[in-house]
């Protein structure tokens, strides 16, 4: 009975404390960070590139691709920036 009631009062504590917060960017709003991975089939080879920037780096990428400043990525800018950065 004893093993019980303690079984219940810990799966009540459990459910009832506040799980801790999460950070979105735990390495902070200046974070830039990249992947490239190889994958090799019999009839291709295909390279994954992925560039992860935080809020800030990427505000500052958006406005420089966005050439005509009318607050959109169009499908020529965004071209024209994987061609120059990837």
């Amino acid at each position: 009975m004893r093993r019980r009631l303690f079984a219940v009062a810990v799966l009540a504590a459990l459910l009832v404390l506040p799980a801790a917060a999460a950070s979105a960017h735990p390495l902070g709003n200046f974070t830039t960070n990249t992947y490239a991975g190889l994958a090799v089939t019999p009839d291709a080879v295909r390279i994954d590139y992925v560039l992860d920037l935080a809020e800030i780096p990427a505000l500052q990428a958006r406005q420089r691709i966005d050439a005509d400043s009318d607050g959109e990525v169009g499908e020529a800018e965004g071209r024209r920036y994987r061609e120059d950065e990837c």
